[in-house]
C-alpha cells in the first residue's frame, strides 16, 4: 500500500516538474542559455551523436568505458525511446532485462574517473526506481504508470551517469 502511495505521489511531482520545465523563459535569459542547453523544450536529453558509436541497425550507443554501465544504458534506451513514440511493448518486454544489466552494473568496478561514491549512491537510488518499473509491468499496470516509472529510471540514470557518459565519448573523440 505504501508503494501505491509512493508511486502515485512520484507520478505526481513528475507531471508538475514536466510542467515546470514546459514554462517558457523570457528572450534575454534564453538567448543567454542556447548555447549551454543539453536538453529539448520537453526536457529531454540530447545526445551528442558525433561521440556516439555506430551499432547494427544503424542506432548509436553512446560509449563510457564502463562495460556494465554501457550495457544498461542499451537497454534503458532499447524500452524507453519508444515508449517517447506511443510504443510500450519493448519497455514491458525489456523490465526484467534492465533490472539485470542493473544487477550487473552494480556488482562491476568500472574507470576510476565514474566508479565514485556518487555513482554507488546513484546505483542505490537507482534500484528503487527499478523495482517500481518492474512492479508496474508485473502488475499488468497502464500505459502511463509504465511511462511514468521508466522515466525515473531514465532521470535518476541521467542524474548521476551522464557525466560518464560525456567523459567517454569526450575520450573516444579526442584526436592524436
Amino acid at each position: 500500500m505504501r508503494n501505491t502511495f509512493a508511486a502515485l505521489a512520484l507520478a505526481i511531482a513528475a507531471v508538475n516538474a514536466d510542467a515546470q520545465a514546459a514554462k517558457k523563459p523570457d528572450s534575454s535569459a534564453m538567448k543567454q542559455k542556447m548555447g549551454e542547453m543539453k536538453h529539448d523544450m520537453k526536457g529531454e536529453m540530447k545526445h551528442d551523436m558525433a561521440g556516439m558509436k555506430e551499432q547494427p541497425g544503424g542506432m548509436k550507443e553512446e560509449k563510457s568505458g564502463w562495460k556494465e554501465l554501457d550495457a544498461f544504458h542499451t537497454v534503458m534506451a532499447a524500452a524507453w525511446h519508444p515508449v517517447m513514440a506511443g510504443d510500450f511493448k519493448p519497455a514491458r518486454a525489456k523490465a526484467v532485462e534492465l533490472a539485470g544489466a542493473h544487477a550487473a552494473w552494480q556488482k562491476s568496478k568500472g574507470p576510476a574517473a565514474c566508479d565514485n561514491e556518487a555513482t554507488r549512491t546513484g546505483l542505490r537510488a537507482l534500484s528503487s526506481d527499478i523495482s517500481s518499473y518492474n512492479d508496474a509491468v508485473k502488475r499488468e499496470a497502464s500505459d502511463d504508470a509504465v511511462r511514468v516509472t521508466l522515466k525515473r529510471v531514465h532521470d535518476t540514470f541521467e542524474s548521476f551517469a551522464e557525466a560518464c557518459m560525456m567523459a567517454g565519448m569526450k575520450h573516444e573523440t579526442k584526436k592524436p
